[in-house]
């Protein structure tokens, strides 16, 4: 079973290694990694370039990142993670057994774990923790392609929550949603207290993606071209040696870099499901928040 891992990036050089190489040494033998970058910067392409299979440009966030990456995927299975995670070596291997042992089961949740420097790095291992079980909270991160379709895929009109947003349509569809054992690791790194404010503004607010004009960027892609019915010998790079990356700077329609323009995001339209669980959410966060700023003042 072909497992397609798409990572969306921007500027994510200081983990993005150890992300990559997490995939390249997973026991599950075919696995297709895809980077999806959105004009990062940093060291972010050279470090893709060594490690991915395919390379694309992409933006304005990462809903639309991962869209443009499963549509490339050729695997069976599509999973989504982020350019800041590490996964444990057998997570794959999980997945692959998972999903051919039932075949019902149409998207898989792997139970996430964080680590971090620092106090506010502390608090979010500690909220992370308390997630773990939690049905409302977790969402499936891998899917079977045909399912994920089905679905309707990540809207790209979301910038935040967009992760609960698809859960609830998977749930919604009737589809079957099963869980492994295996971990994925979130690195933290070093939280400051205005970033944690700032991302529980964000989700509380439902922030939406300013969209362009369909003629420059359709909505959705066109239909993914069929699977293979085999495991491909290697993946054709830039000079078709198997092995390389493929560097794909204009893959479809609307192919290519899309930088959206930095707008406010609004406030979550009625009858979005997420929207009471980003508030409560947010309420933990202003807990830590507040917590630790009288912590630090002594």
């Amino acid at each position: 079973m072909k497992i397609s891992v798409i990572v969306p990036t921007r500027n994510s050089g200081r983990t993005l290694a150890a992300c990559l190489g997490s995939l390249r040494r997973q026991t599950h033998e075919d696995v297709e990694i895809i980077v999806v970058d959105n004009a990062s910067t940093d060291d972010t392409p050279p470090i893709a370039l060594q490690l991915a299979h395919i390379i694309v440009d992409r933006g304005p966030e990462r809903s639309a990142q991962r869209n443009r990456g499963a549509w490339l995927a050729s695997g069976e299975i599509v999973v989504f993670i982020d350019s800041d995670m590490v996964l444990e070596p057998t997570v794959l291997a999980d997945l692959a057994a998972t999903f051919e042992a039932r075949p019902e089961v149409g998207a898989v949740i792997i139970p996430q774990r964080s680590f971090g420097v620092g106090f506010l790095a502390s608090c979010r291992v500690l909220e992370k923790s308390l997630h773990v079980g939690l049905d409302d909270v977790e969402a499936p991160r891998a899917f079977r392609t045909e399912v994920f379709d089905l679905v309707g895929r990540w809207d790209e009109t979301l910038s935040a929550a967009e992760d609960w947003d698809l859960a609830d349509r998977t749930r919604a569809a009737g589809v079957e949603i099963a869980r492994v054992s295996s971990w994925i690791w979130h690195d933290e790194g070093k939280i400051s207290l205005r970033d944690q404010f700032a991302e529980a503004i964000r989700r509380s607010m439902g922030g939406r993606v300013p969209q362009p004009e369909a003629r420059d960027s359709p909505a959705r892609e066109p239909p993914r071209p069929p699977l293979a019915t085999s495991r491909p010998a290697g993946l054709a790079g830039a000079h078709g040696r198997p092995g390389h990356p493929q560097i794909r700077g204009d893959c479809g329609p609307g192919g290519g870099h899309e930088q959206g323009a930095a707008g406010r995001p609004g406030q979550p339209a009625a009858g979005q499901p997420w929207a009471g669980r980003a508030v409560r959410m947010t309420r933990i966060v202003d807990v830590f928040g507040e917590f630790s700023a009288k912590t630090a003042m002594g």
